[in-house]
């Protein structure tokens, strides 16, 4: 047997379709443009978590600043209430001492005029014999 192959001269040239290459262009241009919006919206996600981060960090800082300072308030409230006690107690004290001065005096004065009184008394007395 034979085979017969008839060999057809083939050009082969690069064919242009406008319409779809143009579509093609307008998918890649569409497709870049999604690329890029996600994009910017991963990176705005990101930069909102740091902010978020910061912030979160920043009231923390100022809260512990805030129970520090409590605590030191704290603290020199109980050394003033120490101090007003301490003086509160002196004036007691001294109040006390005070009274016990004018009871002294009191009765250091009531002895004397009774001495005065018997002294007297004893002198009439004396004069009377």
């Amino acid at each position: 047997r034979e085979y017969e192959i008839n060999l057809l001269g083939i050009e082969i040239t690069t064919l242009r379709f406008p319409h779809i290459d143009q579509q093609d262009e307008q998918m890649a241009l569409q497709l870049a443009k999604t690329n890029l919006l996600v994009e910017e919206q991963r990176q705005s996600a990101i930069k909102e978590n740091e902010t978020s981060k910061l912030n979160q960090a920043t009231h923390t800082r100022m809260q512990e600043d805030r129970d520090r300072e409590a605590e030191a308030q704290e603290r020199l409230q109980t050394v003033e209430r120490r101090k007003n006690i301490a003086i509160g107690e002196t004036v007691t004290k001294k109040a006390e001492m005070d009274t016990q001065i004018v009871k002294a005096e009191t009765c250091l004065a009531l002895a004397t005029e009774q001495k005065d009184k018997e002294v007297a008394l004893a002198k009439a007395t004396a004069e009377a014999e």
